[in-house]
């Protein structure tokens, strides 16, 4: 069924209250933007903006929440398929990849301008994904039970982390998935044995 016109304005609307939003974080903590400096820049009314978000945090947390979601996806994929751990912690690399490179670059820069503690926060899918579908395995005994798999989920954020910046620092020139694939090899050469069966 084809969006209205109505629909399309709306949807066009809220993206544009997301976007400034967005830009002003660039620049300045969630704290220091008033809605209403959003709403100026945005060109819309105080009521416009409530009618799409309830407070300014709705905005960082719909960005995301958009993330966890392709994450709780690819997990869902892997339990049906039940991979190896190898290649579950492959996936998510290509995963963060993909979501940040399903926009533009300039998108890519405002998730990682964002003030927030987000990121760091082991309770989100980005984190709980691995997390589990790891611990599953180790009580399998299919990967080595030395492994700290809660640390080790923390190193492969912080790469991920490090390697989409820079991919924003190059101004995506180069295939975020294809390096995510290197890095993800690299990374993963030292931890090798221990994403191995017990012995």
């Amino acid at each position: 069924m084809a969006l209205t016109k109505r629909t399309l304005k709306s949807m066009a609307t809220k993206e544009r209250i997301r976007n400034v939003a967005l830009n002003l974080m660039r620049t300045y903590s969630i704290d220091e933007i008033s809605v209403q400096d959003i709403c100026s820049k945005a060109h819309v009314g105080i009521g416009t903006f409530y009618h799409y978000y309830k407070t300014k945090d709705d905005i960082v947390h719909e960005v995301y929440s958009e993330m966890d979601a392709h994450f709780l996806k690819l997990a869902e994929e892997a339990k049906a398929s039940d991979i190896s751990a190898y290649e579950y912690i492959l996936r998510h690399f290509i995963c963060y990849a993909r979501f940040l490179t399903q926009t533009t670059v300039d998108f890519a820069r405002k998730v990682f301008s964002l003030q927030s503690k987000e990121f760091l926060n082991l309770e989100r899918p980005v984190y709980t994904t691995l997390i589990h579908y790891l611990q599953e395995k180790q009580k399998r005994g299919q990967i080595s039970q030395e492994l700290d798999i809660t640390k080790f989920c923390v190193y492969v954020n912080v790469c991920l982390r490090g390697v989409a910046y820079d991919w924003c620092l190059h101004d995506g020139e180069y295939d975020l998935v294809q390096k995510c694939i290197e890095y993800a090899d690299l990374f993963l050469a030292g931890y090798r044995e221990m994403l191995q069966p017990a012995k």
